[in-house]
């Protein structure tokens, strides 16, 4: 798409964005709405099509579409939570890949064996495993540890049944899992509205600053 040249290519451009980061946020006000008429699957589900876009989006060129929206998550939250790894979710994901991870995932679950769990930042993941485990096979999980945080709870638990499966269930809890000695915020609409809103507010700040749709207009009109 040409770069608006005249004063009023630019205003009208300026125009479009601020609709369409203006409608953007009242989607997402709507999902309360919804959840608070009943339909708190439905408001659920949208919102984590959201995320995923903006995701997308603001992690362009990446393809990486998990990782993309895991890392949006943990990028944009105001406090540590989505980021944070999730013992068990690390043995469970490696353990469902190929290759070398099953060995990996018997790995995680020496140093971790459970049956309760505590939330742990990534470096501190990392240092109770390197207890047992090789550096190389350190580096080698360090690659996909994506997949064993709460992001990657919400996006192989929550998104993708949503996105694949006519919907996921309405909330995710954490059972035995605790974070800091108490128990951690279960993955419902409320917690993924505040990082959602701050994407918005990413993706809106470079589009208006560069007038450029998410500070590359490729991203809207070749990808």
């Amino acid at each position: 798409m040409p770069v608006p040249k005249t004063p009023e290519d630019i205003a009208a451009k300026h125009r479009l964005m601020t609709a369409f980061f203006d409608d953007a946020l009242a989607r997402v006000d709507f999902l309360s709405e919804l959840r608070d008429g009943g339909r708190d699957t439905e408001a659920f589900t949208l919102c984590l099509t959201y995320v995923d876009s903006f995701s997308q989006w603001l992690l362009w060129p990446r393809e990486e579409v998990g990782r993309n929206f895991v890392e949006a998550l943990a990028t944009y939250e105001a406090s540590p939570y989505f980021g944070l790894v999730h013992p068990l979710q690390a043995i469970r994901a490696f353990g469902a890949m190929k290759g070398i991870w099953p060995s990996m995932s018997a790995l995680v679950q020496r140093a971790f064996p459970g049956p309760s769990y505590e939330l742990l930042h990534e470096t501190a993941f990392e240092g109770r495993l390197a207890v047992t485990c090789s550096p190389a096979d350190l580096s080698q999980i360090r690659g996909e540890l994506w997949r064993a945080t709460i992001g990657g709870i919400a996006y192989f638990w929550l998104r993708n049944p949503s996105v694949h499966r006519f919907g996921s269930s309405r909330s995710l809890s954490f059972g035995s899992t605790t974070y800091n000695g108490a128990e951690p915020e279960p993955l419902t609409l409320r917690a993924f509205l505040p990082p959602l809103r701050a994407m918005i507010g990413e993706a809106r700040k470079r589009s208006e600053t560069t007038l450029q749709w998410f500070g590359d207009d490729r991203i809207m009109f070749d990808a």
